[in-house]
């Protein structure tokens, strides 16, 4: 929904237990824009964890899912997160989705050592010469 949008991010209250949202706020805001993932994504057998909502889009948007989870046929655990702006790296609440959800996916207990400052600047979208 634009390159200039951000997204408000909530948990979906049915996921507020799983373990890949341990220690995240149940609302943030991140710069990531927005995408359309519906209807074709998540699988229908998915477990959606985080609802976002485009925050000044060049379109109407209407919310989509931001972050699941899923298991494949040989029982291999998936997470997929749409997020993943430079600047979402500075959210704490996006840390910790990251760090639980690697966890979540080797089958192991998250373990938190809190935020890790990331101060790298953001210089928008290079473009190269043809």
């Amino acid at each position: 929904f634009g390159h200039r949008a951000s997204t408000d991010v909530r948990v979906i209250p049915a996921a507020r237990n799983h373990p890949v949202l341990k220690g995240v706020q149940q609302e943030f805001h991140v710069r990531s824009w927005l995408y359309r993932v519906g209807p074709k994504w998540p699988p229908a057998d998915a477990t959606q964890l985080l609802m976002g909502t485009a925050v000044d889009p060049n379109k109407p948007a209407e919310p989509n899912p931001v972050a699941w989870t899923w298991r494949n046929g040989f029982g291999g655990h998936v997470f997929f997160t749409t997020l993943g702006h430079p600047e979402d790296f500075q959210v704490e609440s996006f840390q910790r989705l990251l760090v639980n959800a690697i966890h979540w996916t080797l089958q192991q207990k998250p373990r938190w050592r809190g935020p890790v400052p990331i101060q790298v600047p953001y210089r928008g979208m290079v473009k190269t010469a043809p």
